[in-house]
């Protein structure tokens, strides 16, 4: 049996399109059904397809049966008129609440991989054909190690080499690991809270995806290969620009309730990671003091003027101090690490006594950690010092990303230890919008 048609406006024209209705059944009260007038009309995607399916990019609209005569209104709901002011801000659904924090993280995400493609782009650019970029080890190696490049170790620095590798790496659309697919998975996640974020930011992250598709439509158009230029790198301040003005709008629009709590601590957890892993393949990069892999760490945690600020010449102990341990420096790893700290003592406690919350635990032993750091290098000691440092902050990494899957046991999962399965389950990073289809 074929199915029903019915014209479609599109654009500027009538369209025919295979339809289905849903209608409504009720009781009557008296062992009988009543179907209600009107249904959920579903419409097939094109006017050759048979599928109408939400899933296959079909839409929906409410189809109503015109009354033969005026009706009374009527509610089940009560008067208004005694209206109670309602001032909590933790009745949040753990589902909400899972959406919140890693609209958060890959928000973060997505910043810092412009970040670290700028850096290294930009350097690209000043190079001159055959000679190696310096500087832009650390950052290619941390975009790696997430899996968001697939350039690899020991190949060589040259912008001939690495130009082409990142242009398929920066806007692949079949590699979530690449910017534009950190970019949409936060526009889907943002769509599921909508209801949660303003009109305003909504607008920013929805002008910022469709920013990334225009850049791959113009780079297929183009057939260009090689994304050291100057369109790249105004790609990536406007990519940039925009992360920035969605974390303005969080900071200062958003109810600083449970849900903007959670949501800042995907934000800083995520940054977290980022930053200890680029300075520990930083020290890993060999050079003297002042070597261009300092420039580039300053620049992507856009510290280079609070770092001139501060200082005249360039040196790896008074670099590491800022970017690591500087107490006013915002983008510092101990400033993340203490925001972490902070939101986590704005979760609700539960009936779990303070003194067993893990994720806390994890916390403090981070900043224990960090504590530990020294940056001076004494003479002849240079590189044993360095494989310190290397060591303790692969520690407060992994404290990082452990403190985050007890936060998602604890509040995102409503499985009891002894149902949950082993612990590796949660080691995968994987946000409720995913989980919902696997």
């Amino acid at each position: 049996m074929g199915l029903s048609e019915a014209p479609v406006f599109l654009e500027d024209r009538l369209e025919s399109r295979c339809i289905l209705m849903r209608v409504f059944v009720t009781t009557d009260g008296e062992r009988g059904y009543r179907v209600m007038p009107g249904a959920l009309t579903r419409v097939a995607q094109s006017k050759t397809s048979h599928s109408v399916s939400m899933q296959h990019g079909g839409g929906s609209k409410d189809t109503w049966v015109e009354a033969a005569t005026y009706r009374e209104h009527v509610s089940l709901l009560g008067p208004q008129s005694g209206l109670t002011l309602n001032r909590s801000h933790h009745d949040l659904p753990s589902r909400v609440a899972d959406n919140l924090f890693w609209l958060g993280r890959y928000a973060e995400r997505s910043e810092s991989t412009a970040r670290l493609y700028r850096g290294v782009i930009s350097r690209l650019t000043q190079e001159r054909g055959g000679q190696e970029a310096e500087g832009i080890r650390p950052a290619l190696m941390t975009l790696a190690a997430f899996g968001q490049s697939t350039w690899q170790a020991g190949q060589p620095l040259t912008r001939e080499w690495v130009a082409p590798i990142l242009c398929g790496d920066l806007l692949d659309a079949r590699s979530a690991g690449s910017l534009r697919g950190a970019v949409e998975k936060l526009h889907g996640i943002a769509a599921t809270v909508r209801d949660r974020i303003s009109t305003d930011t909504w607008r920013i992250l929805h002008q910022l995806e469709e920013t990334l598709c225009q850049g791959a439509g113009e780079q297929g158009v183009s057939g260009r290969q090689h994304p050291a230029t100057a369109d790249q790198l105004l790609l990536l301040n406007k990519v940039i620009l925009s992360l920035s003005a969605f974390n303005g709008m969080v900071a200062e629009n958003m109810t600083q309730s449970l849900g903007w709590c959670f949501l800042e601590l995907g934000r800083k957890t995520e940054r977290a990671i980022y930053s200890a892993r680029l300075v520990e393949e930083t020290l890993r990069e060999e050079g003297e003091q002042g070597s261009p892999a300092l420039e580039v760490l300053l620049e992507i945690f856009d510290s280079i003027i609070t770092y001139r600020q501060k200082y005249f010449i360039l040196q790896a102990e008074a670099v590491m101090e800022l970017v690591l341990s500087d107490e006013e420096n915002p983008r510092s790893l101990i400033r993340q690490l203490r925001r972490i700290q902070s939101c986590l003592c704005e979760l609700p406690q539960g009936n779990q006594p303070e003194a067993g919350r893990a994720e806390e635990k994890m916390v403090e032993r981070a900043l224990s950690q960090m504590g530990l750091l020294e940056f001076g290098e004494s003479k002849g000691q240079e590189g044993a010092e360095r494989g310190r440092l290397v060591e303790q902050l692969a520690r407060v990494e992994a404290c990082v990303q452990e403190c985050a899957n007890l936060v998602a046991l604890r509040y995102f999962s409503h499985l009891r230890p002894s149902s949950a399965g082993q612990k590796e389950s949660f080691q995968r990073e994987v946000p409720a919008t995913e989980r919902a289809v696997m």
